[in-house]
């Protein structure tokens, strides 16, 4: 993007040159080329948006980066998409057939569908790009593979140690984007970090690292009449002041992720947000999970791990935090989501509730309850601002800053007054295996024996479901136990991400029903 300034000065230098051409009089050359009107062909249409971030890998779909993905996407299609539920269809897989009673899954893929350097994508390269990501990173997404292989043209079977739900995620999303594996062996990792060779309805022309990402139609894509478009141009900003101005000027029509400020001074705007709050895999949630380190903690009493949840004000943290923009939540999932539970009642802000409870558990003012909030330093102005929520209910509080929270949990290193930390979570129940597995990296191991609660097995059920129907009963039975029953954690707001743009994009399925998904092939605007 940094080019982009010099690059209109130029295009305004030229105009004016064949302007000044045009009005030679005599000079001027008759145009033969057969147009009898004399119609100038149409301008190729571009659609221009933006990231805030330094772009320095697409083409190996291992990148783990929000916006690497959202750009990966403009070029590499996925075996599955998500739907609007958050259940997941097939796409160059056409069909998905899950069989939980061997366990396996058989993919049915798209026929004649070529990779944009014209080799073909099929079952043994769908094997292959297994074979390149499970020797590049990826192998604990194969964990629970016990094989997979070609048994057609057109269908791969894959045979699983035992049935989980999120196997289809893993393999068809996780791992599901198809990259040309020709283009891999012949060229490598490293070029294939900035070489994006795919199936879609974009073809990568231009990867400039810290400035722009130029995609160009694909004449022969598999579906007919698309896409919509020309082509699409991805600019860089390593300064999202100057983003805005683009977009303010027109000269871009989307921002992918701005931070929380500069997205709420651009919807005071007019500007418009592409996307749902109940987006699969948009939010994380803020907020602290119980985690003693030594056995004898204040947080093994039920009565004091409620009394902190009703003494945090959400609300006024996500107002003074969030732009106002945060989500308030007692829960993992997110409101619209498949792991959301609306009958949870969680603990909304209530001090008075939060003192009769203390007492109740036999604290007072001269034997107050105890904790100590653990947190990096990034995060220490809310935190200062729950130890005063904490503290105006009676709660002794301790502050401790640490470079690494997670080593500090998960080594065992935790002093005896940790009783709290800070929490970034995911929302999708895939990832709480961090809180509910049998080896969790968090909640109140010293403090209450999840297995002998019920929550281990809950959860392993939730993990080896045999429908989508059967799976949301028990994540609804998850919800209730982890919060009404057992309060194990403390969380805050949803932290959402945002598409930004002006109003004249359309069909772009932009933060719709992935975080990282969207359709190119489809998207257009006014």
């Amino acid at each position: 993007m940094k080019k982009l300034a010099k690059a209109l000065s130029l295009l305004l230098v030229v105009a004016m040159v064949l302007s000044l051409a045009a009005c030679g009089g005599g000079n001027t050359v008759p145009n033969n080329s057969g147009n009898n009107n004399n119609v100038a062909p149409a301008e190729p249409k571009i659609l221009k948006i933006a990231t805030v971030k330094t772009i320095n890998q697409a083409g190996f779909p291992s990148a783990a980066g929000t916006d690497q993905k959202v750009v990966a996407t403009t070029v590499l299609e996925s075996l599955g998409r998500y739907d609007d539920k958050g259940n997941i269809y097939g796409f160059l897989a056409k069909e998905i057939i899950t069989k939980p009673e061997e366990p396996a899954i058989v993919l049915k893929l798209q026929e004649g569908v070529k990779f944009h350097d014209d080799t073909p994508f099929n079952a043994q390269a769908v094997c292959e790009v297994y074979d390149i990501l499970k020797e590049n990173g990826q192998a604990a997404q194969f964990a629970n593979v016990e094989s997979y292989s070609a048994t057609g043209e057109y269908e791969v079977t894959i045979k699983l140690k035992a049935w989980t739900t999120d196997a289809v995620e893993k393999l068809c999303i996780g791992c599901g984007q198809m990259f040309s594996p020709t283009a891999f062996k012949k060229n490598g990792i490293d070029w294939m970090y900035t070489h994006m060779v795919g199936t879609g309805a974009f073809i990568q022309k231009e990867f400039t690292i810290g400035d722009k990402i130029v995609c160009e139609k694909n004449p022969n894509y598999w579906q007919p009449g698309l896409p919509v478009i020309d082509g699409i141009t991805i600019y860089q900003f390593d300064d999202e002041t100057a983003a805005m101005n683009a977009l303010r000027t027109k000269d871009i029509r989307l921002i992918i992720y701005p931070n929380m400020q500069n997205y709420k001074t651009l919807l005071g705007e007019g500007f418009t947000r592409y996307g749902v709050d109940s987006c699969t895999g948009i939010a994380g949630v803020l907020g602290m999970f119980f985690a003693s380190g030594k056995e004898g903690q204040d947080v093994t009493n039920l009565k004091v791990r409620q009394a902190i949840c009703y003494a945090v004000n959400k609300e006024g943290l996500a107002n003074a935090f969030t732009e106002g923009l945060g989500v308030v939540t007692e829960q993992l999932g997110v409101a619209g989501t498949r792991e959301n539970n609306p009958a949870v009642k969680g603990y909304p802000y209530n001090p008075d509730k939060a003192r009769e409870l203390l007492k109740e558990a036999g604290f007072t003012a001269d034997h107050p309850a105890e904790v100590t909030l653990t947190f990096t330093k990034a995060y220490e102005d809310i935190f200062t601002a729950v130890q005063r929520n904490l503290t105006d209910v009676g709660i002794k509080v301790n502050l401790d800053i640490t470079d690494n929270i997670g080593d500090k949990i998960t080594m065992n290193g935790a002093d005896p007054y940790v009783s709290i930390c800070w929490w970034s979570a995911p929302t999708m129940v895939s990832g709480w295996f961090r809180y509910y597995s049998a080896n969790p990296f968090t909640m109140v191991r010293d403090c209450l024996d999840l297995k002998a609660a019920g929550v281990i097995d809950l959860y392993d059920k939730i993990m080896t479901a045999a429908t989508p129907e059967e799976q949301k009963k028990l994540m609804d039975e998850l919800a209730i136990k982890t919060v009404d029953e057992l309060c194990l954690y403390c969380p805050f707001y949803h932290t959402l991400s945002y598409y930004i743009g002006d109003d004249t994009i359309i069909n772009s399925d932009f933060g719709m029903r992935g975080n990282t998904q969207w359709t190119p092939e489809t998207v257009d605007f006014k």
